[in-house]
Parts: C-alpha cells; structure tokens; sequence
C-alpha cells in the first residue's frame, strides 16, 4: 500500500489529473520491471489464498496481478523488437540503439575509427549498465539494513517490555578510583550480633586422657 500511495503522488505531482486505472497501471508496470521485486509471485499467491482484502487493498491486488500477467505474456513482437534485443532488455543487458546499430554496420572495408569507435561505445554503455546496477544493488543494501536495524530495535523493545527487570538497570557502569586494598570478607574480623552463637573454644587434652 505503500508503494500504491507513492505511485499516486508521483503521477499527482508530474501531471496534476485525477488519478484512475488508465494512468495507474502503466506506472505500476513502470515500477515491477524497475524494481524487480523479489518473490512477487508467490507473495501475490499466498496473498490471493490466504488473505481477504477489500476495498483499495483489493483494487491495488488486483492491478498488481494484471500488471504482473502483463510483463509475463509480453514478446518482442509486442514491443517492435528482435529477439535478439528483447532478450537483452528481458536480462536487463545493454543493447545498442537501433540508429546506431545501423551506423556501425556501414558496409565500409578496412576502416578502424569505426570499428573503434563502435568498442568504446559498447564499454561506456557497459559502464553506464555497471553503475546503474552497483547504485541499484547499494540502495537494497540499505534497504536490507535499515529494516534489519528496524527489526533488531523491535526485538529489544519485546524483550525489554517482557522483562521490566532490565529497565532499571544502569545503561553504563561508573568505575570508581579507589586506592584501598580488597580484603576479603572472609579475613575480616566478625561484627559482634546478639543473633550469632557464641564461638566455639578449643579444648585442651590432657596426655592421660589421650594414653587412655
């Protein structure tokens, strides 16, 4: 849904219409083969089977499901391509635009520059496909972090709220300067209490008792 309402305000912004299916759905597509969601067929499945939306909920479900079905039954006829072309576009490859194509494929004989020409195109195209896809792959990675970092915040904030106890803990240790020596407690001389027997005294044997 949040992708529904960023969808709306861009088509908003750019065109000032109303916004309705004819002008929804291509940008819908627009986005799909942009973003290339992961598992989108099986979530649009298991959301098909296994929820009950209504309402707009419904009505972007059922826009995204067409938008779907329509990049899967698109061919290169479709879209006036070879399919040589449309394979690359389909692979997200560079291809080479037709004008150009054209230009380079000039039948003339023994000619360099062209031939030059034509290989510094292809790796600055290449280049070109190579950051686009590095800044695509950055933006997932934050994307990924962010939400990991969202989901680690969470699971603290659970944990905390089920044990209150950590709450009132200290959120840093002071460390104290203290030049007094430990002692062990065990070496320390016994506070006198009225609650605590008395010690016990040591008997002295007698060498006669011990002969006996």
């Amino acid at each position: 849904m949040e992708c529904k309402s960023f969808i709306e305000q861009a088509l908003q912004s750019s065109s000032g219409i109303t916004i309705n299916a004819d002008c929804f759905l291509p940008a819908l597509i627009y986005v799909v083969l942009k973003a290339k969601p992961p598992r989108l067929h099986s979530n649009i499945q298991f959301l098909s089977n296994f929820s009950q939306p209504n309402g707009e909920q419904l009505y972007y479900l059922a826009n995204l499901d067409s938008a779907v079905r329509f990049i899967g039954l698109l061919e290169a006829e479709h879209l006036g391509l070879s399919s040589n072309d449309f394979s690359l576009y389909m692979r997200g490859e560079p291809v080479l635009p037709s004008k150009i194509v054209s230009l380079f494929d000039y039948p003339l004989k023994n000619n360099s520059n062209i031939q030059k020409s034509r290989e510094l195109f292809i790796q600055y195209d290449q280049i070109e496909y190579n950051c686009e896809k590095f800044n695509e792959n950055m933006l997932d990675f934050n994307r990924r972090l962010s939400q990991t970092v969202t989901d680690i915040n969470e699971l603290l904030n659970g944990s905390y709220a089920r044990f209150s106890y950590f709450e009132q803990m200290p959120q840093s240790a002071k460390r104290e300067n203290n030049d007094k020596k430990v002692i062990d407690i065990l070496d320390q001389s016994t506070i006198n209490n009225e609650h605590l027997p008395e010690p016990l005294s040591p008997e002295i044997l007698i060498k006669q008792n011990i002969q006996q």
